[in-house]
């Protein structure tokens, strides 16, 4: 073999493999951000899930305008949306291809419209008793 055709073997062989290596590098590139997505939002969802937990088990404790005070004052500043509003703002493409983007999307829209004044006020008791009665009493949040 020649010189020249060593080189052409050699160039053709490397765009070759720089072209099917960049698609499977981007795959598992895309793959492990959605991983780290999906345990940034479970894990925020989780911490949610402990703040209203908290609430919950002092639920029968207190009467409704200690709730309310409670709630707007504590719950409030607890729970967290920054991973998920930065995701859907700025990174839409990598949130929407997760599976559950549709149902994460309605998890944190109840979430806001708990947080919403105006909406909190006039559902306060539909909210408690809705999660009351979704949450047995002698379940273990924390």
């Amino acid at each position: 073999m020649d010189e020249t055709t060593k080189v052409v073997i050699g160039t053709i062989s490397a765009f070759l493999i720089a072209f099917f290596a960049e698609p499977i590098k981007t795959f598992f590139q895309n793959r492990s951000r959605r991983n780290h997505l999906q345990v940034a939002l479970y894990s925020e969802i989780y911490n949610n899930y402990n703040v209203l937990g908290g609430f919950l088990k002092i639920y029968g404790e207190i009467d409704i305008e200690q709730s309310k005070a409670y709630f707007k004052g504590s719950i409030k500043h607890s729970i967290r949306s920054e991973c998920y509003k930065y995701y859907v703002s700025s990174q839409s493409d990598l949130f929407y291809q997760l599976k559950e983007a549709s149902q994460l999307n309605i998890i944190y829209a109840t979430l806001f419209s708990l947080l919403d004044p105006e909406l909190r006020a006039a559902n306060f008791e539909d909210f408690r008793n809705a999660v009351a009665s979704s949450c047995p009493r002698n379940h273990v949040l924390a």
